[in-house]
């Protein structure tokens, strides 16, 4: 019999209700509050990363080559030139546009790049993420990010409550068990989604830089 009453009180309405309620605000709290994160601008962003804002009067000759690639993008595009950063550390070959509207964008360029690129090579890879800028593609990644956020901590939260309240016929153990599975398998059809619009975006980044 306890097991009929437990199963009845998943089949009340009140009870569902609340519970439909305190997953959403599972999610969407946390998502919330990193894309709030997330929207500080493009400055912060950068920093985290690791990068290193270019100042003309202390740029070397190779950083005024880059600065003045990014000023012409800029002047093509009719926007105001958005902050230069470099990343010291990196080697490889990388860029990146961050930022949640134009007006906090900024461009961040890797050592590699600035080193292993020529002039041309480097305009285009500027004009590429000048042309996520223009296409909205940083806040929608942002969103994107936000939302992934969000059903990551939904995973995190039903795994803690199934480990601390281990017991079948414990309501909170199966609602626990429960979060897992929808935060499980929302996280991963999130992150094919995302690469999917992120190639997407690329191809129309490409296009765009032409």
């Amino acid at each position: 019999m306890p097991n009929c009453r437990q199963s009845a009180i998943w089949w009340d309405g009140r009870v569902l209700c609340w519970t439909l309620l305190g997953t959403a605000m599972l999610m969407g709290i946390p998502a919330w509050w990193k894309i709030e994160q997330l929207r500080a601008g493009g400055a912060v962003i950068a920093a985290e990363l690791g990068g290193r804002r270019i100042f003309v009067e202390q740029a070397t000759p190779a950083e005024r080559q880059l600065l003045n690639i990014v000023e012409e993008m800029a002047i093509a595009a009719t926007i105001a030139v958005p902050p230069v950063y470099l990343l010291d550390n990196e080697a490889g070959i990388n860029a990146f546009a961050a930022g949640f509207t134009v007006n906090d964008a900024v461009i961040g360029v890797t050592q590699g790049s600035l080193e292993q690129l020529t002039r041309d090579e480097l305009q285009g890879v500027i004009a590429h993420e000048f042309s996520h800028i223009l296409n909205g593609d940083m806040a929608m990644n942002i969103r994107l990010m936000g939302v992934l956020h969000g059903i990551l901590c939904l995973h995190l939260t039903g795994r803690l409550l199934s480990y601390t309240t281990w017991s079948r016929d414990n309501p909170l153990w199966i609602f626990g068990l429960m979060l897992r599975a929808i935060g499980f398998s929302g996280f991963i059809s999130g992150r094919l989604i995302q690469s999917a619009i992120s190639r997407q975006r690329e191809l129309l980044a490409d296009a765009s830089a032409v």
